[in-house]
């Protein structure tokens, strides 16, 4: 599927009003749980409770308000991630990360869903996979281990693999969660996992992971 708009149509998600937030927030709860499925300007504006008057008065149809909820979303996700503090190494850097693709799952999802649905919008990339920057914060994460010393120069390489397996796990199992310590038993073994193949030496990137791994083996 294809928009009939362009983000040159509309304004930037700052702008927004909080009666346009909380239609977009809505609007994003259920594309990320339906996707397109059913979906209408007047079943949405059912779902939200109001009229479609009022919802044809803040988005003149139904791709400007995808469109809208796809970009408020992005820039949602973005202040979120940008409030973050920087960890002292890569290991903790690469776990925050994923925790915080695990707290934001339902704005993650959203995302990846509008790009499935609309891939024909975006710009193709050579291998026909996710955006570029899709990746940039998991390469973030590879190059601040490369620049500690601790993983191999050429593990960027492996970001865009990182972010599908990642953003996989959550298309697949959003909307249902895990408990707080199968969440932190996942985000373990992923970050194990990942970096395993990007480490200078064989080994984990501190004395307690070396023993926890050391004990599960």
């Amino acid at each position: 599927m294809t928009l009939s708009l362009t983000t040159k149509d509309l304004r930037h998600p700052a702008t927004f009003s909080e009666k346009e937030q909380h239609i977009l927030r809505s609007v994003r709860k259920l594309f990320s749980r339906s996707g397109t499925h059913g979906m209408s300007m007047r079943t949405l504006a059912s779902e939200l409770g109001i009229s479609p008057s009022v919802l044809y008065h803040y988005f003149e149809n139904q791709d400007a308000l995808l469109l809208q909820m796809y970009r408020f979303t992005n820039y949602e996700v973005g202040v979120l991630r940008s409030a973050l503090p920087l960890q002292k190494t890569a290991h903790k850097q690469f776990a925050q990360l994923i925790q915080f693709q695990f707290d934001q799952a339902e704005s993650i999802v959203a995302v990846l869903k509008f790009y499935l649905v609309f891939r024909e919008s975006f710009a193709e990339t050579a291998d026909k996979t996710l955006p570029k920057e899709a990746t940039k914060h998991i390469e973030e994460v590879l190059q601040l281990g490369i620049d500690q010393g601790v993983y191999k120069a050429d593990c960027l390489k492996d970001a865009k693999i990182i972010a599908h397996s990642v953003n996989g796990y959550l298309l697949e199992h959003f909307p249902y969660s895990l408990t707080t310590a199968e969440r932190k038993q996942l985000i373990d073994q992923m970050v194990h996992f990942f970096e395993q193949p990007c480490l200078v030496s064989a080994v984990s990137t501190s004395k307690e992971e070396r023993t926890k791994y050391k004990k599960k083996g």
